[in-house]
């Protein structure tokens, strides 16, 4: 069990502490174009999006800033991106969008929204600390604790659980190309200490 756990870990955000995080609050509203779930799903977008999407601070918005945002549409900086083309990542499609302030006031062009494409189906629920309603659907599972089945996330290098959409694995290998770069509010934490 220690071998194949050592390969993956969980890509989270959050702050130093004593720092409070900055939260986004508006964002686009795509209910006309999109699912909720379609950022999350693992599949590829297939329609035009506005070429303009704006995401704003929330009111109670903490000052530090982080590399990576995760609300509904989940916005990454053109820095982890880079990294992660360097390191062979090959599964995110992006959007250029534009971030502001709670007042309106610009603050950066240096993010994307991202689609993660790859949905991978690799818990290992009997060793996992686990609860779900419904055997026949495994989607949507509390996690206390995850065990990933190393055969069968099959080399992928970065991938949204497929038990747990919320829940994005990253290989050892881009973990450490990650951290090198000491990016604002990313952190890693192996699968057995995760929840979600």
């Amino acid at each position: 069990m220690g071998e194949s756990l050592s390969m993956y870990w969980m890509m989270e955000v959050g702050s130093p502490d004593g720092a409070s995080i900055a939260t986004i609050g508006k964002q686009p509203n795509l209910s006309g174009i999109l699912e909720f779930f379609t950022w999350y799903g693992g599949v590829k977008i297939e329609v035009e999006l506005p070429s303009d999407m704006k995401f704003y601070l929330s009111e109670s918005s903490g000052d530090f800033i982080p590399d990576f945002f995760c609300p509904s549409i989940p916005l990454m900086t053109n820095k982890i991106l880079n990294i992660l083309d360097e390191a062979g990542v090959d599964n995110i499609d992006r959007y250029k969008v534009e971030l502001y302030d709670q007042g309106g006031k610009l603050i950066s062009r240096n993010y994307c929204a991202i689609n993660i494409l790859d949905r991978v189906s690799c818990a290992d629920l009997e060793q996992s600390d686990c609860e779900f309603d419904n055997p026949g659907d495994l989607v949507g599972i509390d996690f206390e604790s995850l065990v990933i089945d190393e055969e069968r996330a099959k080399g992928y290098n970065l991938f949204r659980l497929h038990e747990a959409v919320n829940g994005i694995v990253v290989h050892d290998s881009v973990k450490v190309r990650l951290e090198k770069e000491m990016l604002a509010g990313v952190y890693f934490v192996r699968p057995e200490d995760w929840s979600g």
